[in-house]
């Protein structure tokens, strides 16, 4: 994505902050409250894209294809900008997300109830996980799970996709956003921006440094111990070594990766191959 001399766009801030940080935010999420509620209100990604807000907050801008500047005031914008896809889905909104649009917002095209219904079932297995855990094992936990309604993710543009999609489902948020809609539909496509003086590598590692030293690794909740793998003896089960080689090749989970390019990917990393039905009994998706 462009952006005037001087400027870096907010796409690479992200990039650059997820590289230092999401292991991090991930961990922790992982070992935060078991709450589905919980889960689907936020994700890694949308906490990492905060940090990131944070980080600019004051010194954001939008760039338009001539190279002017504009100042963004993601202050007084972010407070109402983002919506969560899956709570609507319970309060029984018909949410139904083509792959195009949850590419363009880093959105899961799972339906909550099909991953509460997994996650549920795999409760029962002695070695279960927490939600997080779950997440990162069968590919949702390096999704976002807030829908932003003036900006999509691909380039961190200025975009209303997001607010036209839920303006018909959502009324509340989007009578409180509408008018900043309409001032800044003119500015779709503009990327967002900083200067590069104020992004320098420096002034990014040390944001990352203070997160981490505000955020420790902290210590597995009681559940997550409770929850180790229990030690079987003799030879592992193939759907056992699929796992195992699946969480070696997509640690953080594979997105909106298809089931048939993870096994390529991890028969290329692994020299392994495995059949769909093998891999998803592995990760207690199938029975």
């Amino acid at each position: 994505m462009f952006c005037p001399e001087g400027y870096i766009t907010m796409a690479e801030i992200v990039r650059k902050f997820e590289g230092s940080l999401f292991q991090g935010v991930l961990h922790k999420f992982k070992t935060r409250r078991n709450d589905l509620h919980d889960f689907f209100s936020t994700s890694p990604m949308d906490e990492l894209e905060d940090i990131v807000f944070n980080f600019i907050e004051g010194n954001a801008f939008i760039a338009s294809p001539e190279g002017m500047i504009s100042t963004l005031d993601t202050l007084n914008i972010n407070g109402a900008a983002r919506i969560s896809t899956k709570e609507l889905y319970f309060r029984g909104a018909n949410v139904d997300l083509s792959l195009d649009f949850a590419n363009t917002f880093k959105l899961s095209t799972l339906p909550p109830d099909r991953f509460s219904k997994a996650y549920r079932d795999q409760l029962k297995a002695p070695d279960s996980y927490n939600p997080w855990e779950f997440a990162a094992a069968t590919g949702e936990a390096n999704c976002n799970h807030l829908l932003p309604m003036y900006f999509e993710r691909c380039g961190y543009t200025i975009s209303l996709k997001g607010f036209d999609y839920i303006k018909n489902i959502e009324t509340s948020k989007v009578e409180r956003f509408i008018n900043t809609a309409n001032i800044i539909r003119p500015f779709e496509g503009w990327p967002i921006c900083v200067s590069e003086q104020f992004a320098s590598e420096k002034n990014m590692k040390s944001e990352c440094d203070k997160w981490l030293k505000l955020n420790p690794a902290p210590q597995p909740h009681p559940r997550v111990q409770a929850a180790a793998p229990q030690v079987q003896s003799g030879r592992p089960r193939k759907r056992d070594l699929a796992a195992k080689d699946y969480r070696r090749v997509f640690p953080t989970g594979h997105g909106n990766k298809t089931w048939k390019a993870v096994l390529a990917e991890i028969e290329n990393e692994t020299g392994n191959s495995y059949t769909i039905d093998t891999l998803k009994r592995g990760l207690r998706l199938k029975k």
